[in-house]
């Protein structure tokens, strides 16, 4: 389970709504729409990063969407944004990875 601390370093568009959500022991993943533009939301993630100081080190463009990779200042991120269903806003795809716990020493 992951706790709730984790997943407020998520960074979540306003008026965003999931569709899924998946976690592992490494990795956080959600989906997510909204009614804005993908380039409306490319923006947001683009102007939030710099607010957070984290450092954008990819950012490709595919013939169906853009990822953007960042890292510092919390976990490593993957933002994918593509054109939401029937061309209607957008679908934004986060993928999170967890900072390791640390580890117990062994009992003596």
């Amino acid at each position: 389970m992951v706790s709730s601390r984790s997943l407020s370093d998520i960074p979540v568009m306003p008026g965003s709504h999931p569709t899924s959500f998946n976690s592992g022991q490494e990795t956080v993943h959600t989906v997510l729409v909204n009614d804005a533009s993908p380039d409306s939301a490319l923006n947001w993630y683009r102007t939030r990063f710099a607010q957070e100081g984290r450092r954008i080190v990819s950012d490709q463009q595919t013939p169906d969407g853009t990822t953007l990779h960042t890292e510092e200042n919390g976990p490593s991120l993957w933002v994918t944004i593509r054109p939401g269903a029937g061309g209607v806003g957008c679908e934004i795809s986060v993928v999170a990875t967890m900072p390791s716990l640390p580890v117990p020493p062994e009992p003596q």
